[in-house]
């Protein structure tokens, strides 16, 4: 079984299991998270259709964080 959500400006195909860097999430290290909207649900039938998606979310636990390198600018 898979879904497909976007968060971030991105599409992702997620599975049950799996990490996924996403950007921007307001929430603490530790904290439960449902990402939404989910596009496309498949399991044993795919659900695609707005009315079919109406209900449908994926949950997530937010493991860590991570920032970039810091960048020293001078003018």
């Amino acid at each position: 079984m898979y879904a497909v959500i976007a968060s971030g400006g991105k599409q992702s195909r997620v599975t049950e299991g799996q990490q996924l860097h996403v950007e921007l999430l307001a929430a603490e290290q530790g904290a439960e998270v449902s990402l939404t909207p989910v596009l496309v649900v498949d399991g044993d039938t795919v659900l695609a259709t707005p009315a079919q998606l109406k209900g449908a979310s994926v949950k997530a636990k937010v493991v860590g964080m991570a920032s970039g390198p810091k960048i020293d600018g001078f003018t």
